[in-house]
């Protein structure tokens, strides 16, 4: 699938606003004097979160639109088996009673 640029640069837009926003709010919002900042700094959090996941969301359509082109769709089994395949030894490690990492154990002296 080929990558669209103007998408891309809108989600670094994104990005950035949302980090401009932290910025101002960790800083103490040292422009509330100015309206017109102010209020522009203090939607960035809203607005760029939304955009960002708007805009992913968008992304993940195509690629899904173009694999659906091709025939090549992911199964949802397929995904399933695939991730038990990569993740089977944490699974395993996860449910088995005799298995207690040293994190667990409390030592208690007498």
């Amino acid at each position: 699938m080929k990558r669209i640029k103007n998408i891309d640069l809108l989600r670094a837009g994104a990005i950035l606003y949302i980090m401009l926003y932290h910025c101002y709010v960790l800083s103490g919002q040292p422009w509330q004097a100015h309206t017109a900042l102010h209020i522009f700094l203090s939607f960035g959090g809203e607005i760029g979160v939304t955009l960002f996941f708007l805009l992913s969301g968008y992304g993940i359509y195509l690629s899904l639109a173009s694999s659906e082109e091709r025939g090549k769709l992911p199964g949802w089994k397929a995904f399933m088996i695939s991730m038990y395949d990569h993740n089977r030894q944490h699974i395993w490690l996860f449910f088995n009673p005799f298995y207690r990492p040293s994190c667990f154990l409390i030592a208690t002296a007498t």
